[in-house]
């Protein structure tokens, strides 16, 4: 029998932290420049196209302070405490098994210990797998990620995919199918998205 609690599925990076914006400060420091106008955007396009270009920087990301202490998203702590009321929330992050315990630890001095009922480190396919799990448990289940690829992913497996919209992923959004997706404009918006679908499933 399935949970009738429900279930909200958040991506980290983007959504909850701020590491876009860590990055880019670190991205400049590191090579000396000033990224101004698109060009941090024109970054991550190229790195879509070419990610091997940039390994040896996202290593050095990775491992350094500023990775495992990334800044929560104006709002993000007020959405997953209201949330927190009435669902059960989880965590689907693409972070590697090497940095696994830094992401957990951010994430928990963050939001608290007891916020989440489990922080999985997963990318690609076995985020499908988990959601696919999550949507068999529960009656109602949304999934936030502010990369198009995987929203779109998760349409037809969770009850709603919610793309949160941020600068960074934009660019990205042009086959987005808006019968199924909700998008975020804001981080408020998350929640009133979950109320007014959930309503609606009832």
């Amino acid at each position: 029998m399935k949970n009738n609690s429900g279930a909200i599925i958040f991506d980290v990076d983007g959504v909850l932290l701020d590491m876009w914006t860590a990055m880019k400060d670190m991205y400049e420091k590191h090579y000396g420049m000033k990224l101004v106008g698109d060009s941090w955007i024109d970054i991550v396009k190229d790195y879509e196209r070419n990610p091997f270009k940039y390994m040896e920087f996202g290593k050095i990301f990775e491992l350094s302070d500023v990775f495992e202490n990334l800044k929560p998203l104006p709002g993000s702590r007020l959405v997953v405490n209201k949330l927190k009321r009435d669902f059960d929330l989880h965590i689907l992050t693409a972070a590697s098994d090497s940095v696994r315990d830094k992401r957990i630890k951010n994430i928990e001095q963050v939001f608290g210990k007891n916020i989440f009922s489990d922080i999985n480190c997963v990318g690609g396919s076995c985020k499908s797998t988990l959601l696919k799990q999550y949507s068999e448990h529960y009656e109602y289940t949304a999934f936030v990620d502010d990369h198009p690829k995987n929203i779109i992913a998760s349409t037809g497996v969770v009850t709603q995919p919610i793309w949160f919209e941020n600068n960074v992923y934009l660019h990205a959004g042009d086959k987005m199918d808006y019968k199924h997706v909700k998008p975020a404009k804001n981080i408020l918006d998350i929640i009133k998205i979950v109320k007014e679908t959930q309503r609606r499933q009832i």
